[in-house]
């Protein structure tokens, strides 16, 4: 047994990339959960009929990303360009429906491409305040489920994203409602 090791759980939680790399195995369900600017954006795009392509990568490789499916770019940080779409939420509060966009990100994009890479079979979710219920609604009827806090990693212990991204992994994981959870999912939401 590894300090990782969370296989006997039905719920797991780990941060970051190391839970795709350790603690993935095995489970159906993965909930991407990156508070301060991934997941809001993405929830904000979905509620308006948009479609989000996560990339890891903010490089000249996400503009032929974008080409190739015939998306938007997002603009590299949080600012939005010209009325364009950004890592801010605010920025994509407009988006139209049918729309397509290329979101690119270190943390929550990022972690996205790593589990649909290497997890076969796995469904993705995004996770945020904004979505708490709808997004455990969608994964409770999942056998095995891992719920990846992520974003903010270089001041990430003392950050403000740090603590929300926690608080919405455990209201997440509260709300989704099994009772075989790790020891880590279960210390997020307080039991």
């Amino acid at each position: 047994m590894q300090w990782w090791d969370q296989e006997r759980f039905n719920v797991r939680l780990e941060w970051g990339d190391a839970a795709v790399r350790y603690v993935a195995k095995d489970v159906e369900c993965i909930i991407i959960v990156d508070v301060m600017s991934f997941s809001t954006c993405v929830s904000l795009a979905v509620d308006n009929g948009a479609q989000v392509y996560p990339y890891p990568w903010k490089d000249a490789s996400a503009i032929g990303f974008a080409n190739n499916i015939g998306a938007r770019l997002a603009s590299y940080d949080r600012l939005s360009d010209a009325g364009g779409f950004s890592l801010s939420p605010a920025s994509i509060q407009k988006i139209e429906q049918g729309e397509k966009l290329v979101l690119p990100s270190p943390n929550g994009s990022a972690i996205s491409f790593l589990a649909r890479d290497r997890v076969a079979g796995v469904t993705v979710f995004s996770g945020c305040f904004r979505n708490l219920t709808q997004t455990a609604k969608a994964c409770r009827n999942f056998g095995r489920i891992l719920v990846i806090p992520c974003g903010e990693l270089a001041r990430w212990h003392a950050s403000p994203g740090h603590r929300g991204t926690g608080a919405a992994a455990g209201g997440i994981i509260a709300a989704i409602g099994h009772d075989r959870c790790s020891q880590q999912a279960g210390a997020p939401r307080g039991s």
